[in-house]
C-alpha cells in the first residue's frame, strides 16, 4: 500500500505549528482559520491532544490551563464545562478575546468545512485505554479519518495506536538523532519521521525515502533564525534547497506564511519597485507583494494612486514571505530578499510616465516593515506608532507626510508644575506674547532656531518628582502645514491679552470664544486628546514608580505569615518594593500580587489580575534558569508568586509547579554553597510556612516534597532583619532580639505539624488495623518531640501578659504579647489535631480538652488578640480547630462568632464559620467525627480555604 504522506518533488506540504501559532491564539479554531487562509486548502495543522476530568477530547499542549487561558489548574482535573468557560484568546492578543479550548470534534467540523487536516499530537502517554475507543468512535462517527494524522514522541504508542486505528497516518516525532531511523520507523509502524533540522543534513531523510517514509521538517521562526542569518547561515535557504531536491514532504512552522510559496499566474504582472515611483489601478485592486531584491519597504495608500513608502498603510496588501515556485529559475536566498508587486494584469492602469529611476528613491525616507518592538528615539508621533522616524526638525517627513503634528521630547525629567500645551495645528491664534503671558513675564523661553517652542508636560506618575528641579518639555513644531487648510485665523490672533493676566488654555475667556468657530473649537480638544493619550501611551510602558506600590505596601497582608512575623514583614515589603524599582522581574510579580489582592479584596473581575499573573510566571520562568541574575533575586520572584497562590482560593490543585526545574536546581546549589543572606533565608522560612499551610486543607502544598526537603534540611536557624532598618532604636533591637526566638520555636512547631499531615488519611492509608498502628507509632514519636518543643519553649512564652508588661516597654510588651498569644494557641492547636487524627475515642481526648480550655482562655484574656476592633487572624486555625472538636452547640457558636470577628479578607473567615456551623450540626446529627474536606465538598461545593 503507498503511503499516504509521501509527497512528489512537485509539491510540499505546508503545515501550521498549532496552527497559524505566530498570528492566532494557539490550539484554536482562530488559529487554525489563519493557517487555512495563508496556507490555503489543504494546509496540515499541527495541534495537541488532551482528555479532561469528564472525558472529553480537547486541543492544548499543556498539562496546565495556565499559561493560555485566563484559569488556573491541570487539564486532567477540570471538567470541560470549566474549561469552557475561559478565555484562551486575550493572553495572545484583545483582538481574540473569546477564544475558547476547543473540542476535537469541533476542530474536526471546522476542518470538514475549510479543507483542513490535523497533524494530532497525543500529550497523553498512560491511558492509551481510554483514549483509542473514543477516538475510533468519533473517526467513525465523523468519518474524518481523511482529515487526521496521529503523531507522539512515544513510539510505542504509536504502534499500538496504528494497529487500533489503522487508517489514520502516523507521524514519529523525535528530538534526537537516530541511529537507524528507517529500522525504527519500520517497528513503530509509522507512514513518516519528523527530523530536527540541525538533524537533517546528515542523510537520514534520503534513508527515509528509500525505505518508503515521507519526510517532515520544522523549520524556526525567522526571528530565532535571525542571529544565524548575520552570520551568513540562512537556514530558510537551506530548506528551500532540500524542498527543491524533493527531500521533504512535509514543512512546519510557526508563522504559516514563512513556509508558504508565492505563486505567480499568467496573469500577473511583476514590477521591480526600485524602478517605480507610484501608479494608479482600479478600486478593489488585490496586489500581492513577494520578495525580491530591492532597498526600500513599499507602502500603499488610499486614494488610487500608490506611492511607493505608502504600501503597507492598506490592509488590502498582502505580504506573503516566502520561497519562489519551483521550476523558475535557482531559489531565492531569503537573506538577499526584498520585495516586488505582483498585480493581476486586468485590475491596474499603469501609468507609465510615473516611473522614475532608482536614484529618485534614494531620497525617500525608509520603513522597517520588521520593526514591531518599542521605538526609543525619534518623535513621540512615530513613536507611539512604532515607526521609525528620521528625526528631522523641526517636523520628520512621516509626519508632514501623513499630515500629524510633529512632537519631540527633550531629554529631562518629569516636572512639577503643569503649563497649557500649544498646537500648530489649532487656529494660529495664539502667537509669541500670548505664549508668554501663559508662561509669566520671568519664564519665556527663547525661540529655537528653527522656530520651536518648549512647552512643559504634566508629570505622568503618582507622587513628588519636584525634587529634581527638572521640567519634562515637548518640542511642538510651529510650522508645520495645518492638518485642516481651511480653518479661519481669528482677526486678534496676534494680539496678546491687555490686561496682562495668564490665559487659562483649557478654558479661555469670552473674547477668544467669539471669535473661534465650532469646528475650531473641535479642532483644538483633539488635539489635547491626542497629546494626552500619546503621553499616556509612552508613560504606560515605563519602569512603575515606588507609589505605584503604595497598595502593595500599605494595604497587602499574608494571614498565614504576618501574624507571627509582623515587623520583619513590614522590612521585608519595603526591601521587595526597593528591589522592584531596579528590576523589572520582580515588579511583574509585585504588580501580580497587589492586583490579584485588590481583586480579592473588592471582588473585582479576576480576568485582568489573572493576566497579569500568567505574565509574572512567564517572567520567571524566562529569568530561573539565568545564571547573571541573582539567585537572591530569583528567590524574592519565586516567594511573590507563592503568595500570590496563596492569595488566591484554594482550587485543591497540585503542587506549583513553576519552581521545580531551573529554580529546583539553583536552590539546592545556593544551599550548598555556605552563605545565605538573612533577608533569603528568612524568605526560605516563610516558603516553608507557606507550603505547610497549603498543605493543611488535604491540598498538595506550594513546594513539590523533594523541594520542601531540600529547604527544610537546610534552613535551620533565622537570624532578625535588624540590618534592614537604617537608624534601629534601641527598644526595636531588644524587641527583635525576643521575638526571633518565639518566631524560630514557631517555625520548629509547624515543622513538627508537617509531620501531623503527612498521616493524615488525605495521604496515607488509614483503613487497615497495621494502618492504624503504624499512625500510633509515629503519633506516640511525635508527641515525645512536641512535649520537648513546649518545654524548650522561649521566656516569652512562659510569661502571662501582665508579666511581659512588668518586664518590657509598652512599645516592646504590646506587640510581644500578641506574638505569644498566637503562637501559644499554635501549640495547643496540634494538641488537639493529633487527638482527632488518631480518633480513639471518637470524642475528645483528655489532652485535647484542656487544649481546648486553653485557646478559649487565651481568646478571652488579655493576650491583646483584637487590633481596632478585629481579631488577629492568626487565631483563624485555633477557632477552626476549637470549632471542629466541640459538640456543645454553644461552645461551636462561641468559635463561629470570634471568626467573624476576624476581618481580614484573605482569611476567608466568614466562610469558615459558617463551615464549622454547619459542621458541627452534622457531627452532632450523626455522633462521630465528620471528615471536614469532603463535608466542605458535599456541603458548599468547593475546597476548604488555607489556614
Amino acid at each position: 500500500m503507498s503511503n499516504p504522506l509521501r509527497m512528489t518533488p512537485q509539491a510540499t506540504r505546508i503545515a501550521g505549528h498549532r496552527g497559524y501559532s505566530s498570528a492566532a491564539p494557539e490550539n484554536t479554531l482562530a488559529a487554525f482559520r489563519k493557517a487555512r487562509e495563508i496556507g490555503g486548502k489543504g494546509v496540515t495543522c499541527e495541534t495537541d491532544l488532551a482528555l479532561t476530568r469528564d472525558g472529553e477530547l480537547i486541543l492544548i499542549h499543556d498539562e496546565t490551563v495556565d499559561r493560555t487561558t485566563n484559569g488556573h489548574g491541570l487539564v486532567c482535573n477540570m471538567d470541560y464545562s470549566e474549561i469552557a468557560k475561559l478565555d484562551a484568546g486575550r493572553w495572545f492578543d484583545a483582538t481574540f478575546t473569546g477564544e475558547r479550548i476547543p473540542l476535537l470534534r469541533d476542530a474536526l467540523l471546522l476542518a470538514r468545512e475549510l479543507g483542513i487536516i490535523y497533524q494530532l499530537e497525543l500529550k497523553i502517554y498512560n491511558r492509551n485505554n481510554e483514549i483509542f475507543p473514543k477516538l475510533r468512535a468519533l473517526i467513525n462517527e465523523l468519518q474524518c479519518a481523511d482529515l487526521l494524522q496521529f503523531s507522539s514522541f512515544d513510539f510505542v504508542q504509536l504502534r499500538a495506536l496504528k494497529e487500533a486505528i489503522p487508517d489514520v497516518p502516523t507521524v514519529a516525532l523525535s528530538h534526537s538523532r537516530l541511529i537507524n531511523p528507517a529500522a525504527v520507523a519500520r517497528e513503530a509502524n509509522v507512514d513518516a519521521v519528523n527530523l530536527e533540522i540541525q538533524h537533517f543534513p546528515s542523510g537520514e531523510a534520503r534513508q527515509l525515502h528509500e525505505e518508503g517514509f515521507a519526510v517532515f521538517l520544522h523549520v524556526p521562526s525567522p526571528e530565532r533564525l535571525g542571529n544565524l542569518k548575520s552570520y551568513g547561515v540562512d537556514v530558510e535557504a537551506q530548506v528551500v534547497g532540500w524542498v527543491r531536491e524533493g527531500l521533504l514532504d512535509q514543512v512546519i512552522s510557526d508563522d504559516v506564511a514563512q513556509v508558504t510559496p508565492t505563486t505567480l499566474t499568467k496573469t500577473s504582472t511583476v514590477l521591480d519597485l526600485g524602478k517605480l515611483k507610484k501608479w494608479t489601478f482600479d478600486p478593489g485592486a488585490r496586489i500581492l507583494i513577494k520578495p525580491l531584491k530591492s532597498s526600500f519597504s513599499p507602502q500603499f495608500s488610499r486614494s488610487g494612486t500608490v506611492t511607493i513608502p505608502k504600501l503597507l498603510a492598506n490592509p488590502s496588501a498582502q505580504w506573503h514571505p516566502g520561497f519562489g515556485p519551483r521550476g523558475m529559475g535557482p531559489p531565492m536566498r531569503m537573506s538577499e530578499v526584498a520585495y516586488s508587486l505582483t498585480l493581476p494584469m486586468e485590475s491596474p492602469r499603469l501609468n507609465e510616465s510615473s516611473r522614475t529611476s532608482t536614484s529618485t528613491h534614494q531620497k525617500t525616507p525608509l520603513t522597517n516593515r520588521n520593526y514591531r518592538g518599542r521605538v526609543r528615539t525619534g518623535c513621540l508621533v512615530c513613536r507611539a506608532r512604532k515607526v521609525k522616524c528620521d528625526e528631522q526638525r523641526p517636523g520628520c517627513q512621516k509626519c508632514a507626510k501623513s499630515n500629524k503634528t510633529c512632537v519631540y521630547r527633550t531629554a529631562s525629567r518629569w516636572g512639577s508644575h503643569l503649563t497649557p500645551v500649544h498646537s500648530n495645528l489649532r487656529p494660529i491664534s495664539c502667537q509669541q506674547d500670548q505664549i508668554s503671558a501663559w508662561l509669566g513675564p520671568e519664564n519665556v523661553p527663547p525661540q529655537t532656531e528653527t522656530g520651536e517652542y518648549p512647552i512643559h508636560e504634566p508629570p505622568l506618575f503618582l507622587g513628588n518628582s519636584s525634587d529634581s528641579g527638572i521640567c519634562e518639555t515637548l518640542i511642538i513644531s510651529n510650522d508645520l502645514k495645518q492638518a485642516n487648510e481651511g480653518l479661519s485665523v481669528p482677526a486678534d490672533a496676534d494680539e496678546s491679552p491687555s490686561n496682562g493676566n495668564r490665559v487659562d488654555a483649557f478654558s479661555q475667556g469670552g473674547d477668544l470664544s467669539i471669535t473661534e468657530t465650532t469646528r475650531d473649537r473641535f479642532q483644538q480638544t483633539s488635539q489635547l486628546i491626542y497629546f494626552s493619550t500619546t503621553m499616556d501611551l509612552l508613560a504606560a510602558p515605563e519602569v512603575p514608580a515606588s507609589s505605584l506600590f503604595c497598595y502593595f505596601m500599605d494595604v497587602v497582608d499574608c494571614p498565614l505569615l504576618s501574624p507571627y512575623d509582623r515587623i520583619n514583614w513590614i522590612r521585608i515589603k519595603a526591601y521587595i518594593v526597593q528591589l522592584a524599582l531596579q528590576q523589572t522581574s520582580v515588579a511583574k510579580c509585585l504588580l501580580a500580587l497587589q492586583t490579584l489582592y485588590r481583586a480579592q479584596v473588592d471582588h473585582l473581575p479576576m480576568t485582568h489580575a489573572m493576566s497579569v499573573y500568567q505574565a509574572a510566571i512567564t517572567s520567571f520562568e524566562s529569568i530561573s534558569g539565568d545564571d547573571t541574575i541573582s539567585f537572591d533575586i530569583i528567590l524574592v520572584v519565586a516567594f511573590l508568586l507563592c503568595l500570590c497562590v496563596a492569595t488566591l482560593p484554594n482550587e485543591d490543585d497540585s503542587n506549583f509547579g513553576v519552581l521545580d526545574g531551573a529554580f529546583a536546581t539553583r536552590l539546592e546549589a545556593w544551599l550548598l554553597s555556605g552563605y545565605q543572606s538573612s533577608i533569603s533565608l528568612r524568605i526560605g522560612a516563610w516558603l516553608q510556612l507557606l507550603n505547610i499551610t497549603t498543605k493543611r486543607p488535604g491540598s498538595p502544598g506550594i513546594l513539590s516534597k523533594p523541594l520542601f526537603k531540600l529547604v527544610n534540611d537546610h534552613i535551620k536557624e533565622i537570624p532578625n532583619l535588624s540590618e534592614l532598618d537604617r537608624d534601629t532604636h534601641p527598644e526595636n533591637s531588644l524587641y527583635d532580639t525576643v521575638a526571633t526566638q518565639v518566631f524560630t520555636f514557631y517555625l520548629r512547631l509547624q515543622k513538627m505539624s508537617d509531620r501531623v499531615v503527612e498521616v493524615t488519611h488525605y495521604r496515607r492509608s488509614r483503613t487497615t488495623p497495621a494502618d492504624q498502628a503504624e499512625v500510633t507509632d509515629l503519633m506516640s514519636a511525635l508527641k515525645t518531640d512536641l512535649a520537648s518543643l513546649w518545654e524548650d519553649r522561649p521566656a516569652p512564652l512562659r510569661l502571662q501578659p501582665d508579666k511581659l508588661r512588668e518586664h518590657f516597654s509598652t512599645k516592646i510588651s504590646t506587640p510581644l504579647i500578641a506574638l505569644a498569644g498566637v503562637c501559644i494557641a499554635a501549640y495547643h492547636t496540634e494538641i488537639i489535631v493529633i487527638g482527632r487524627i488518631l480518633g480513639d475515642p471518637p470524642f475528645p481526648t483528655t489532652e485535647a480538652k484542656h487544649a481546648l480550655q486553653q485557646i478559649r482562655n487565651i481568646i478571652d484574656g488579655d493576650w491583646n488578640v483584637s487590633a481596632e476592633g478585629t481579631l488577629n487572624p492568626g487565631y483563624v486555625r485555633p477557632l477552626f480547630m476549637y470549632a471542629l472538636e466541640s459538640f456543645q452547640k454553644d461552645e461551636i457558636q462561641w468559635a463561629a462568632d470570634r471568626l467573624r470577628q476576624i476581618k481580614n479578607p484573605i482569611s476567608r473567615s466568614n466562610f469558615l464559620a459558617s463551615f464549622v456551623e454547619a459542621h458541627g450540626e452534622a457531627q452532632r446529627a450523626q455522633g462521630r467525627r465528620v471528615t471536614m474536606k469532603y463535608f466542605c465538598y458535599m456541603t458548599f461545593g468547593v475546597p476548604l480555604p488555607y489556614m
